[in-house]
């Protein structure tokens, strides 16, 4: 409960919390402080570390996500949470978070976060890093030389402002939903300042109308238990479907204004996402996706190529680990008296002969309807595309995740408790990050 709940540590010892617990049960003994902290947090910890741990070794493929907070204490903190499937789930529990020692530059980063993905064994099979779009944070990346995925969520929200769009669009939403007591409200004031015009209201609803698309897909995107990499194409072009939709209904100057700057903004920022190589593969490895979540026959045909590209990578890498674990066979000496020997020597496929097998199966299929889940459809398919989908689909579109974690420290962190260690913050959101993948 103190975790979960991030409650104080110091909870027994409250009057009221005392007297209520006795009216429950008056030979219930609430455990003091000291052997909270020492004792029971701690090994609490441990048991859900150590599941966490088996869990991970188990894992093929996973990706993780970091982000960097200060906080109230003035003090730099990295967070890591990874991501992979377990027991047919997508799961996201938190590695740790770490104070930051020295300047917070990709150097000391990804130093840390090179330490963090050793101790938990998961270097070699780490994946990809999803992360904001700071330069430092790709910097992080490329000296770690593990593939770095910019936020979706974060470049969904990239503006001329310091606001974010969907900041903009629910405080916009609020005035429209409370007109009638804000106008109340600046009636009964001596010094009001003007009230919203009929025109000015006319603009803010065209802005909701063309901001609504944005709100929903960071929203979308911003999920820990689901998919999210193989949604952003589809999420583009839905985007990009919306704003054509709505186009027809601005009439004011302002609200074609707001509509065009939004047009360039997905174009600039948004559209590069359709060229990159885990965010297509991730796509048409999606089965409620495949090919149909991308907009020209052109983008269609280049998924399908580098699709087969990768898998036939994949199947040669494959191929040399089991030759590097078996014997090289004999040859006999002398000559063979058995015409028909030559039938015995085995067909030589290539890796790229079989991938153009197996892809054209799998992109033959129809889609599987948006409400069914990937992995489930994974995992009852003998294609031998699956593996290459579970590399693909669990890493994460956006560094949400580890954005979360500050929102969490920020309530356990508070004025009061400002002085709280750094391997007693780690406990406590470790359990209230974990426990619900981890409490059986």
């Amino acid at each position: 409960m103190i975790a979960v709940d991030m409650e104080p540590l110091r909870k027994g010892e409250h009057e009221g919390f005392r007297d209520f617990v006795n009216a429950l049960d008056s030979r219930y003994e609430i455990p003091d402080t000291t052997i909270l902290k020492k004792k029971l947090l701690p090994e609490y910890y441990e048991n859900v570390k150590q599941k966490l741990v088996i869990a991970l070794s188990k894992a093929e493929h996973v990706s993780v996500t970091t982000d960097l907070w200060t906080s109230i204490a003035n003090e730099g903190i990295l967070s890591v949470t990874c991501h992979f499937f377990h027991n047919e789930k997508l799961i996201a529990p938190l590695l740790e978070v770490v104070k930051m020692e020295g300047s917070h530059n990709a150097e000391n980063i990804a130093s840390m976060l090179d330490a963090t993905l050793s101790k938990w064994d998961i270097r070699s099979k780490c994946e990809a890093i999803t992360t904001d779009n700071a330069q430092t944070m790709i910097n992080t990346a490329a000296k770690l030389h593990i593939r770095h995925i910019p936020c979706f969520a974060h470049t969904l929200n990239l503006t001329e402002v310091p606001t974010r769009w969907n900041s903009a669009y629910h405080m916009l939403q609020r005035i429209v939903t409370m007109k009638t007591e804000l106008t109340l409200a600046l009636n009964e004031c001596n010094r009001a300042p003007p009230g919203v015009n009929a025109d000015e209201y006319l603009i803010i609803q065209e802005t909701i109308q063309i901001l609504e698309p944005f709100d929903l897909a960071t929203t979308k995107i911003s999920g820990e238990s689901y998919i999210t990499l193989s949604l952003i194409i589809p999420l583009i072009r839905g985007i990009k479907t919306k704003l054509v939709e709505v186009e027809s209904q601005i009439v004011t100057e302002s609200g074609n204004k707001i509509l065009l700057c939004m047009k360039g903004s997905v174009d600039k920022r948004l559209s590069p996402y359709e060229s990159r190589t885990p965010v297509v593969l991730a796509t048409i490895l999606d089965p409620r996706f495949k090919k149909k979540g991308f907009k020209t026959s052109d983008d269609e045909k280049r998924a399908g190529q580098w699709l087969e590209k990768a898998y036939a990578s994949h199947l040669t890498k494959e191929r040399l680990a089991v030759e590097e674990t078996q014997p090289t066979p004999s040859t006999s000496s002398g000559t063979s008296n058995d015409l028909l020997g030559f039938l015995d020597v085995p067909d030589v496929s290539t890796p790229l002969s079989n991938s153009l097998v197996d892809v054209r199966q799998y992109l033959e299929k129809p889609v599987i309807d948006r409400k069914e889940c990937p992995i489930t459809y994974w995992k009852y398919t003998n294609n031998k595309l699956k593996e290459l989908a579970m590399l693909y689909l669990c890493i994460p579109a956006s560094s949400v995740p580890s954005e979360r974690i500050f929102s969490k420290a920020g309530q356990i962190l508070t004025e009061r408790r400002n002085r709280l260690k750094e391997k007693r913050l780690n406990e406590l959101l470790f359990i209230k990050q974990n426990s619900c993948y981890f409490n059986d």
